[in-house]
Parts: C-alpha cells; structure tokens; sequence
C-alpha cells in the first residue's frame, strides 16, 4: 500500500434518487395492481410489509455504516504497511472482499487493476499463464463472445465476465486487447517493484505447490506471501499444512450454507456471509500483519 490516502464522495442526491425509485415504484405497483382489493386483510397486509420494509432498510443502512467504518479504518491502518495485495483469481473474490473491507485500496483511491481482478482462471490456466508471461493471453484468435454477451479465451478457457458488450469485441477486440494490455503492465510493474501479498481463491483443498514455485522463480525474492482462501467443504488435513512452502499461507473459509453466492447482497449482507467475509478479513489482516514490515 502507497501510504496516501484520498477523499471520494458519495454521490447522496444520486444515492436517494435511486432509493425513492426503487420504493416508490414499487409501492405505486402494489396499490394499482388489480389483484390488491384493500379489504381489512389487505389493509393488515400493507402495514405489516410496510414494518418489514422499514426493518429491512434499517439493517441495510447499519450495514453499510459498519462497512463504511470499518473499511475506513482498515484503510488507514494498513496505508503504513510496505505491502502490495495482489489478486490471482481464480475469480474476483479475491479483489472484491479485500477491497471492501479496506485491506486493498479501491480503484477510486489510485489503486489499479490488475488481469486476474475481473475474470475467472482456472488454476492450471492461471499457472500457465505466469510460466509463459503471458504470452499467448491476448491471441484474439482464441477470443471469442460467450452465450451472455462476455469475453472468453477458448484455448485458455478463461470468462472476462465483467468485458461485456460490442464495444470489447468490435474491431477485432482492440479495446479488449488495450485493456487487458494495461492490466498486464500495471501487474508485472506491481510485482516487481514492491513487496507482495498474492491472494488466491479455490474452491477444493487443493495445495497449490506449483503455483508457488513458480512465484519464487519468477520474483527471486523473499518479500512476498501466497494467502490461500478455500472455500469448500473440504478442511486442509495436518500433512498439507506442514508440506505448504513457508511462502504460503492456507485458509480454510468454507461458504457458510448452501447455494451461498459470495458477490451479491442478498448473500453477503446476511450474519452468515457477514461472518464469512470477516473470517477472510482476519486472514489477510494476519497475512499482512505477520510478514510484512510497517512504513518507516
């Protein structure tokens, strides 16, 4: 982290325009729809709705007034680490709950974004990528528009799930090919230039021993560490833990019920993805208090 923090501002009037909207069309619909006759039981009915709809709106707000707080004060403990926090994937998890949290400074704070932020890589795609540096992940050939409207490397079988529409496939992906190209720059600047603390997501108990190795080949250095989010069902036994590289430091998060989807509000903003995120919150916190040195 670079230390400098800035100011940017909530947009409140666009803020409250957007909530009025969404509550107020939605009452407009529900007092004219046909099927609405406002006898005593409907009457009954709207009250009590209105009751859970106050509840609902209350405990969204004290979310994000946590949320803002403690990303706040994240941030600013953190700006004193000599720490980059860097992303593998092998999905966005890895960037999003960090950044929300305060442990990696957002995009609006100067932070830039790196490839594996805003796609999914499968793990051998991942690997293979680092070994080859890249070197065949921008061959338009291999480019191509999925079923929903998104980028996908047919031979790498990566999903640019968040380059969606003509304007990254239109001349030959050029504005794709310009984007991911800055992507891949800022990443090979970040790594080399400062200490690391890579994150990676996987979905199994898996050891990734190669990835690992082929980090330390890469960076010939000691001053970074691999943190290992594993949200499975499947525990690390004790002989993964002590074969890990002391470069690694595996976590097991496992999502808290079924069908859990980790990015969307419904899911996260409930006790149980609260406590999820804040169990990955404590393993980065740990990570970069552990092995990285404080500014000055």
């Amino acid at each position: 982290m670079d230390g400098t923090l800035t100011t940017a501002s909530l947009n409140t009037e666009l803020f409250e325009h957007g909530l009025k909207k969404m509550l107020f069309g939605g009452i407009a619909h529900a007092v004219t729809t046909k099927e609405l006759y406002l006898n005593g039981e409907d009457i009954e009915a709207v009250d009590a709705l209105r009751e859970r709809a106050v509840r609902f709106v209350d405990d969204q707000f004290e979310y994000m007034v946590r949320n803002a707080r403690t990303r706040a004060r994240n941030q600013q403990f953190f700006a004193d680490y000599d720490c980059k926090v860097v992303s593998l994937g092998i999905d966005c998890l890895s960037r999003t709950i960090p950044t929300r949290w305060g442990l990696k400074p957002p995009k609006a704070l100067g932070e830039r974004t790196h490839p594996f932020d805003l796609a999914v890589h499968p793990y051998d795609t991942l690997c293979a990528v680092l070994t080859e540096d890249f070197a065949s992940y921008l061959d338009t050939a291999q480019l191509a528009m999925s079923p929903r409207h998104y980028v996908v490397h047919k031979k790498l079988k990566i999903h640019f799930n968040h380059e969606i529409g003509e304007v990254f496939s239109d001349n030959g992906y050029a504005h794709f090919v310009e984007c991911y190209r800055r992507r891949i720059a800022h990443f090979r600047e970040d790594i080399a230039n400062n200490p690391v603390l890579f994150i990676l997501h996987l979905t199994s108990n898996r050891v990734p021993t190669e990835l690992a190795e082929i980090l330390s080949r890469r960076l010939a250095r000691d001053d970074w560490r691999l943190l290992v989010i594993n949200t499975s069902d499947a525990p690390y036994d004790d002989a993964a833990l002590a074969a890990a590289s002391p470069m690694m430091r595996l976590h097991h998060v496992p999502y808290p019920y079924a069908d859990y989807v980790w990015h969307t509000v419904p899911h996260f903003t409930t006790p149980g993805g609260q406590t999820f995120e804040r169990r990955i919150v404590c393993a980065v916190h740990q990570a970069i208090v552990e092995s990285f040195q404080r500014r000055g």
